[in-house]
């Protein structure tokens, strides 16, 4: 019989395996198409999925006391996805997914500032190793020809989703999981409503259909991602969150036919040792990325 962290860490890859998705499904639609249009039609999409839960639930399961953590979540989080977006529309899956690996490093260098946790020798050298990795990593870019808005836009991502982590550690003891997938995708439509009403652009059938895989692959991700956690603790399944990286380099080089370089791999793995030297050894763990 499977024992709970072994669990806990295939239920986390498969989460994995589902964000890959839903970076790949963005690569597939139209390049024309605003970010915008396809983040309020997710969102909307993905309120409709989880629609018959409310329903059978009762509306109290959406009920909070804590309505302003909410706004700044979903703050974090609309702007986190935005930026990666962007991002995917200049670099390849494996390129956005290996920048994002320096979430956690945020969230380390965060957690001391806002959540006032003892900053320990360790975590300053994992933090020192986590951006030689990053370093190298871009290090391409500083050839002719770099991409370096992608590079920043990935990198903003980041810091987006390390923030959100901070706010999300405050969260979890508190609010259902289901008020949790709710309020983001309610407040990124109201977000992205005056955008839409003054700029829409109908997508095709095919960008819908891709939209729609995005919005299952995310309500998956979350399902998988709550498995996981309660299969083991935090600290026993982080580590599966580096197989977004093989996920990655699988859809560019299935998907697209883009073979990852041997810099970014070296560049992630680096990245990939900081942040697990925390996880392991540390007290307090540093937070797995969190997907999109």
């Amino acid at each position: 019989m499977t024992s709970g962290p072994v669990k806990g860490v295939l239920w986390f890859c498969l989460a994995m395996a589902f964000a890959t998705g839903i970076d790949t499904s963005l690569k597939l639609t139209d390049p024309g198409l605003p970010i915008a249009i396809i983040l309020i039609v997710r969102a909307a999409m993905g309120l409709a999925l989880i629609a018959p839960v409310i329903a059978l639930r009762g509306r109290r399961s959406l009920y909070t006391n804590h309505i302003r953590l909410h706004v700044g979540r979903a703050v974090f989080w609309i702007g986190a996805l935005y930026l990666t977006f962007v991002a995917l529309r200049r670099l390849t899956v494996t390129e956005t997914s290996g920048y994002l690996l320096s979430e956690p490093l945020f969230v380390l260098c965060l957690a001391t500032l806002i959540l006032k946790e003892r900053f320990t020798a360790r975590k300053l050298v994992a933090i020192g190793v986590g951006l030689s990795g990053v370093i190298i990593m871009i290090s391409p870019e500083f050839q002719m020809g770099g991409d370096w808005p992608g590079v920043i836009f990935a990198i903003s991502a980041a810091v987006s989703f390390a923030i959100m982590s901070i706010i999300m550690k405050k969260m979890v003891a508190v609010e259902t999981q289901l008020a949790m997938l709710f309020w983001p995708q309610f407040f990124s439509i109201f977000v992205f409503l005056p955008v839409t009403i003054t700029g829409w652009v109908m997508p095709s059938v095919t960008d819908l259909l891709w939209i729609a895989v995005m919005s299952v692959c995310a309500l998956a991700t979350n399902l998988c991602l709550i498995q996981s956690f309660a299969a083991a603790d935090a600290g026993a399944v982080a580590p599966a969150a580096y197989s977004a990286l093989p996920f990655a380099m699988i859809a560019d080089w299935f998907v697209f036919g883009d073979a990852p370089s041997l810099v970014l791999i070296l560049g992630a793995l680096v990245v990939m040792v900081a942040v697990l030297s925390i996880d392991y050894r540390g007290r307090n763990h540093a937070h797995p990325p969190v997907p999109d």
